[in-house]
């Protein structure tokens, strides 16, 4: 597979889209460290048996997931002179600027409007060839294996950071993704996608009134299902979602499926489970805990009966009394 970009032929109807998902791949390369970071090392994902090969699928393909976007971003700044400058100021801006909880609450936020986009592809497979140029085959990958975990990694970083830090981040991002997708966009559109507006005039318009009809509408409905999934945790059913990954399998990786080995395979549910199995032990033994405490607040506390002795309880001896 290769990441070749063709600055004179991006398209008729993808130039401005084109340039916001190069800028979003800047954006990809720290997200993609942080959560190898975070979650790779997660104890609730170590097994029990020490037959960790589930977690390091977790991790080789988050692993992926950046090597990927950066050859990409990479590939975008030597053959169309975009700025290597986005991807540093980005960098900076998650690891230096933003706290650890803003952090996690921007990983929750961009994995729910992941789930927007895979919903969205999953359905019109066919729109990704006119919202996407080449290279196009790493957002189809990308967002196929989106598909089959981001639906439990919601939640899973959403227990990591408070509701207010969602709200404000759910906020923020009305002001930020409203200048990511229209002006940032049409002005490095202009500027990195110039050779194909004046090789072909027609995809100036085209691709303006892409932009409008296919961002505006995203916008609103990202910002309606991540503000309702993270921010007030209402969100479709699992079995409505698999549906989802499914489409994405079937109608999208097919088109990939001979040009990648699967040497890793990984389920995202399993640790969350274990999580809830975990929750749940500790919550029956404080409630225990509580019952025994109540018990001798109240009255007379008994031994319970299997440490008690045949021959009865045990009773000091006068002499060793105090």
């Amino acid at each position: 597979m290769t990441y070749n970009f063709d600055p004179s032929n991006f398209g008729t109807w993808n130039v401005f889209t084109q340039l916001f998902f190069v800028h979003f791949s800047a954006i990809l390369v720290p997200i993609e460290l942080f959560i190898h970071e975070a979650m790779g090392h997660d104890h609730d994902r170590a097994e029990d048996d020490c037959d960790n090969l589930l977690p390091e699928g977790m991790m080789v393909q988050e692993m992926n997931h950046g090597k990927c976007q950066i050859l990409y971003s990479k590939a975008a700044e030597e053959q169309l002179g975009y700025s290597a400058g986005w991807r540093r100021l980005w960098k900076i801006i998650f690891f230096d600027v933003m706290p650890l909880s803003l952090r996690r609450a921007f990983i929750a936020y961009v994995e729910a409007g992941f789930i927007v986009l895979t919903n969205f592809f999953g359905r019109c497979p066919a729109s990704m060839d006119v919202v996407f140029a080449e290279p196009r085959w790493v957002w189809k990958w990308h967002l196929k294996e989106e598909s089959e975990y981001c639906w439990d990694s919601v939640p899973d970083m959403m227990a990591h950071c408070g509701v207010g830090w969602r709200l404000f981040m759910w906020s923020a991002a009305w002001m930020l993704m409203a200048l990511l997708m229209f002006p940032m966009a049409t002005f490095e559109g202009f500027i990195y996608g110039r050779k194909t507006i004046l090789k072909n005039p027609l995809s100036l318009p085209c691709s303006l009134m892409m932009l409008f009809l296919f961002f505006g509408p995203l916008l609103f409905l990202m910002q309606a299902c991540i503000g309702l999934h993270i921010v007030l945790g209402m969100r479709p059913s699992d079995e409505k979602y698999h549906s989802v990954c499914k489409n994405m399998k079937d109608k999208v990786f097919s088109e990939l499926t001979s040009q990648f080995r699967v040497t890793h395979v990984q389920r995202p549910k399993e640790h969350l489970k274990k999580s809830e199995i975990h929750r749940f032990s500790v919550t029956a033994k404080s409630i225990m805990v509580e019952k025994r405490l109540a018990s001798v607040a109240v009255g007379t506390f008994q031994t319970p009966n299997a440490l008690v002795s045949p021959e009865g309880p045990y009773v000091r001896p006068p002499d060793q009394e105090n």
